[in-house]
This record gives structure tokens, sequence and C-alpha cells, in this order.
């Protein structure tokens, strides 16, 4: 009995020592990037999903095409009411905002330090909108109190115009990952800076001739962390669907000025405010849908996709220009209001 055993023993012995002998294939069977099979997946589980080009070094570089739409709170112009009957509100006249293009570039490196990617990004966008708005028979534009020096006045028509500069740079750290056969998650933390720079005039024609003009301005300068995650799930043949998310905590510092005529006065005499001293910590929020497409190219030397994006965007606590004169005149703790990003953004990328 105990002769058989040992025999069992030293066969089971002999079976795994061939075996473990037996080369393994440990070659990828799969274009890193895109989807895998079921049989990959728990090997491939938080795998490395990044783009994969057969040679030492891997850039890429990144150009978008964006046509979107800048709105912010509180620059609304006045409002209109009816002379008869009397003051009655019929609606609030507010800025002709349209779609503007800008545009973005970046460049990036996919490291072999644990499979992570670094990406820097810049995003211009220099806008100018302009409104005319001439009241109606029976009614006239009252003049906002703040805009008149607090006293009610009555225009006949008003002009605006409101400037908005973007200068905002990004610095991306993420490592993409396989998160199922088809889905792909990238983990993102980075930092964001830049420059946010506003004007907005307006100039009333008022119901005794007078004409009222308004200049304000305000400049700041942006620092602070990010954290955003990027999900890709591919559906067919390298097309995919995105959804990407950033979330950042922005130091802003302010200087902020305006220039109006004061009409609370016998005559009207120029009134200047300026404050150079605001420095608030503003959230900026960023979310990204839309549908791509990438391929290997040249033996999988090159990558190319393309991506169309619907963007969302909203920087809080930015029209500083209202705030200050509601502040100032009034002495009201008036809301800052938000800067709100909305259009399509149509997107490279290429690696070599």
């Amino acid at each position: 009995m105990n002769m058989k055993l040992l025999q069992i023993i030293s066969s089971l012995l002999l079976l795994t020592n061939a075996n473990s002998n037996e080369p393994v294939d440990t070659s990828q069977i799969f274009n890193q990037g895109y989807e895998i099979n079921e049989i990959n997946l728990m090997q491939g589980y938080n795998a490395p999903a990044r783009i994969d080009l057969s040679k030492k070094m891997d850039f890429f570089v990144n150009a978008s095409l964006v046509y979107v739409r800048a709105k912010e709170d509180g620059l609304d112009l006045g409002r209109l009411v009816s002379v008869f009957p009397s003051d009655f509100i019929e609606s609030v006249i507010n800025m002709d905002l349209r779609y503007n293009p800008g545009f973005k570039i970046g460049f990036g490196l996919n490291s072999d330090f644990d499979n992570w990617s670094f990406l820097l990004k810049y995003f211009y966008f220099n806008i100018s909108n302009s409104t005319f708005y001439e009241n109606e028979p029976f009614y006239n534009i009252e003049v906002y109190r703040d805009l008149a020096g607090g006293r009610r006045n009555y225009s006949t028509s008003v002009n605006a115009k409101w400037n908005l500069k973007l200068n905002i740079l990004d610095f991306n750290i993420f490592r993409s990952q396989y998160s199922g056969t088809h889905l792909i998650t990238s983990p993102v933390i980075g930092i964001r800076a830049g420059t946010i720079a506003q004007n907005f005039d307006a100039e009333y024609s008022l119901l005794g001739g007078e004409i009222a003009q308004s200049i304000q301005k305000s400049t700041s300068w942006i620092i602070g962390p990010r954290i955003g995650l990027n999900t890709k799930w591919i559906f067919f043949k390298g097309f995919n669907l995105s959804l990407d998310s950033y979330f950042n905590i922005l130091y802003q510092k302010f200087s902020v000025g305006s220039l109006f005529d004061d009409l609370s006065a016998a005559g009207t005499i120029l009134s200047n405010i300026t404050d150079n001293k605001n420095s608030y910590i503003n959230p900026n929020f960023e979310t990204q849908i839309g549908i791509g497409w990438g391929r290997y190219f040249n033996k999988n030397k090159l990558h190319f996709s393309i991506d169309a994006l619907y963007d969302f965007e909203i920087f809080f606590n930015q029209n500083m220009m209202r705030y200050l004169r509601d502040n100032s005149m009034f002495g009201i703790d008036a809301n800052k209001g938000n800067l709100f990003l909305n259009g399509l953004i149509l997107e490279f990328y290429l690696d070599f």
C-alpha cells in the first residue's frame, strides 16, 4: 500500500515538473487601448489600457476646435416697464449671447513608469458680444439703480458690449486601465492655472436727452489642483462613447474697476470704483460627453483618433463687476454671478 502511494506521488511530481518546463506564451493578444476578449478579462482588470505604440518613445499631440456659448449671471441691462399702467414690469432685458469659436492644443507623453501618461493642454477663448435694444411703443427701459447712481431713471435705448478672454493651462497626469471587456477608465490628477478677463460696457439714452455710460472691468488669475475621471466604452470596431468629468479648486485673485455716470447728482458726474484686494477660493466643474473613433496605423507605430463632444463648464463666482457696484453703492452682499460655457468640441489626437 505504501509502495503504491509513493508511486502515485512520484508520478504527479514528474508530471508537474514536465509541465513547468514548457514555454509560456506571454505575448499580448489584443491591441492595448481597445476592447479585449472575455478570456483575457481577469488578467486585464486594471491592466494598462493606454495607447501603446511599438516603439520606445511614445508622444502624442492634441488639437481641438471649440464652438461654445459663454453666459454670465448679472449681465442684464435693465427692465422693460409699461407707461400705462405705470411701471408694470414686462420683462428683463438681457445680453444677446452667441456661440463663438476657440481652440485647445496639447502635447503629451505616455511613459513606462507604471504606464502613467502626462498631458499639457492650453485653452484660448476670446469673444465679444454686442446688444442694442430700443424700447417699444408705450414702454420705457428702466435703468437699474446701481447703474444710475441709486435713482430711478428711464431710457429709450441701450447699447451694451461684453468682452471675455480666457487663457487656461491644464497639466494632467492619468493612467488608463481596463475596467471591463469594452470599458476603459482613466483617473486624473493635475493642476489648472490661467487668466480670466472681462469688460462690460453699457450706454443709455435717457428720456431727458442725456447719455449715461457704465464701464466695468475685471481681471483675475487662477491656480489650483484638479481631479477627474475619463471613461470610454468601445462598442464597435474602434468606435466609442466617452464621458469625461473634472473638478478644480482654484485660488483666484481679482482686480476690479467700475467707471460710470452718477445720475443721482444734480448734474451728471463721473464716479470711479476700484478694488484690487479680492481673493477667493472658487470651484470649477467641467464635463464632456461624446462619440469617437480611433485606430492604429503603420504596424502600430502611429495611432489617430477623433472625437465629437458636447462640453459644459461652470466657473463659480466670476461677476465681481456687478458685486463691486452693488456692495459699494448699496452695501448689498450681492450674489457673485457664475460664468457658464457650453457647446461643441471637435478633438483630434495623434500618437507617434
